[in-house]
């Protein structure tokens, strides 16, 4: 069944690009620029994922633990996309508690819409973890599959928000960060600068130790991706080390 976000043909760009490097860096980069109403939050600690896990009785949805590793929550202007870590355990009660709804001991409620309706991984009659999260509508009771893993869900999620939403348009850097980081991909590989170092340098190497010719190919990738470098990207790499032996 296709959901709004399905449905919303203007959120399918910023989507499509969220979805395309879920768990990379440029997942997180993405989500900071493409809409100032956007909001990430400190990592949770590992006592925080331990106490979730317990609640949960031992095990996490696929993909949730990492990304509340990196943000305990993700918020777009009030409403929470992702709760943290303490709310997931706080709405999930509160939800379990409600008279009249579906029996809902086997979800995790995740995020919410704002009017009511929320968000949820969902276990089997088996207790596995469901991949899908599940869009729970509070006025029909009924529940869908919405978004593939917490990557998918905030894909759409945020897709849809900042498609749908008449406040600001996307942030005017959103663009040059993606061609940004695509240039970067294109010439090493990797679209953050100390992977892509690392990669240029070992095939250096490699092919000097070879006596292969290619290595001077290499050492013009190598420049050209050190000139491509913002100036505060080019202050990452650990230049002292290149001192050393």
């Amino acid at each position: 069944m296709k959901t709004e976000f399905d449905e919303c043909l203007a959120a399918k760009p910023l989507q499509d690009r969220l979805w395309f490097n879920r768990g990379d860096p440029a997942f997180w980069t993405i989500l900071q620029v493409c809409d100032p109403r956007v909001h990430l939050h400190p990592p949770a600690s590992d006592e925080q994922i331990h106490a979730l896990k317990n609640f949960t009785g031992g095990e996490l949805p696929p993909t949730l633990e990492e990304f509340l590793r990196h943000s305990n929550g993700l918020t777009f202007d009030f409403d929470g996309i992702v709760f943290p870590i303490k709310s997931i355990i706080q709405q999930t009660l509160e939800l379990r508690r409600l008279d009249g709804t579906i029996p809902n001991d086997h979800f995790l409620f995740i995020g919410s819409l704002g009017d009511g309706d929320m968000f949820a991984f969902v276990k089997n009659k088996k207790g596995d973890w469901l991949s899908d999260v599940f869009w729970w509508e509070h006025e029909t009771d009924s529940c869908y599959a919405c978004g593939l893993g917490i990557w998918g869900y905030v894909a759409k999620h945020i897709g849809w928000c900042h498609a749908v939403s008449d406040q600001p348009s996307e942030d005017p850097s959103f663009r040059d960060e993606v061609k940004y980081r695509e240039r970067l991909r294109k010439i090493s590989g990797e679209n953050e600068v100390l992977p892509g170092v690392r990669r240029l340098v070992t095939d250096i190497l490699e092919l000097r130790a070879k006596q292969d010719w290619g290595e001077l190919t290499s050492m013009d990738l190598f420049r050209e991706f050190l000139s491509q470098l913002t100036v505060d990207d080019f202050r990452k790499i650990p230049i002292e080390l290149l001192l050393k032996g």
